[in-house]
């Protein structure tokens, strides 16, 4: 392929990479901070279902938090942000991936 191609391809990734670290890093904490807001809430038996259960526990615990405290829960922005984050990152990986030598 040509040079633009590559060049495309290296652009998006190195735009992209940050965003994809971010995302990873705010789904840990938001996961960890997870378990312990179902800890705190529900016992031991919360947690275990948000280990178990980790996507559909941080999206239930989100809610949860947003519908009582809105936006001035820390954890409710943190997951919003784990959100920007992954969407911004799948949009680099996709426009990196359509300009890779083929």
């Amino acid at each position: 392929m040509n040079k633009e191609n590559s060049t495309l391809e290296i652009l998006f990734g190195w735009i992209g990479t940050p965003f994809v670290l971010g995302a990873w890093l705010l789904g840990s904490v938001s996961y960890i901070w997870a378990v312990v807001i179902a800890f705190k809430a529900w016992g031991i038996i919360g947690s275990f279902i948000t280990l178990c259960l980790p996507v559909i526990g941080q999206i239930y615990w989100t809610f949860r938090n947003w519908k009582l405290y809105s936006f001035d829960d820390r954890f409710v922005l943190v997951s919003v942000g784990c959100l920007i984050c992954t969407f911004i990152a799948f949009i680099f990986v996709y426009l990196s991936g359509k300009y890779a030598k083929q």
